[in-house]
């Protein structure tokens, strides 16, 4: 499944800082490889990596706002959060999965328990989360 992290509204110009991303992820994961040579702008920046469940990959788009991420959720809950983690605390996220209607904002400093609750039905869901504009 696609998951997807991206800021909501204008950035003024800020951007990922690719290194610490990168960084990131591969202290988390063995046999990382990264290839900035992709001519997609959705892809400007890819990890292909194998998580302890199997291969994933993850790819940035070129204005480095919006990280694609193709792994199991439990993975995607940990890279949308280092991906919180690395952006200024002014900004909201929105994450989404592609196959289902699940949108919400990340606010700096959300604990990743409650991240992890995104597998809930809506209506158990913590009341720190909230649908996207």
């Amino acid at each position: 499944m696609t998951f997807l992290v991206v800021v909501e509204g204008d950035a003024g110009g800020w951007r990922i800082d690719r290194d610490a991303l990168t960084a990131a992820i591969c202290a988390r994961w063995t046999g990382v490889e990264v290839d900035s040579t992709s001519s997609s702008a959705a892809r400007a920046l890819v990890w292909e990596f194998e998580t302890e469940i199997g291969p994933g990959e993850a790819y940035l788009h070129e204005d480095g706002t919006c990280l694609y991420m193709d792994v199991r959720q439990e993975n995607a809950i940990w890279l949308a959060t280092v991906f919180r983690e690395l952006t200024p605390a002014n900004l909201t996220w929105c994450s989404a999965t592609g196959a289902a209607p699940l949108t919400f904002a990340l606010w700096p400093g959300l604990p990743r328990p409650t991240l992890r609750s995104w597998s809930r039905p809506q209506n158990e869901r913590p009341s720190t989360l909230r649908p996207c504009a």
